[in-house]
């Protein structure tokens, strides 16, 4: 799935299964994914700041240039 460049400011991803997704360039300020799992996704140059990724599974996922200030990953 491709959501490159989207406006996903605030989304809740918490406890979904995501899979194959790029979030190239994508807006995630204040996403919640805690407790997802995420396997093959791109996080290429996303703004991720305030993101929470707590108890997340990530597998097979980038973060190259992501912007992660003050995101939750634990």
């Amino acid at each position: 799935m491709n959501l490159m460049s989207a406006n996903l400011q605030g989304c809740n991803f918490s406890g979904m299964k995501l899979k194959k997704i790029s979030f190239e360039r994508a807006n995630l300020t204040d996403a919640n994914f805690a407790g997802a799992t995420l396997e093959s996704i791109s996080f290429h140059d996303a703004l991720l700041k305030n993101a929470n990724f707590q108890k997340a599974s990530i597998r097979h996922s980038g973060f190259s240039k992501a912007e992660v200030p003050e995101s939750i990953v634990v």
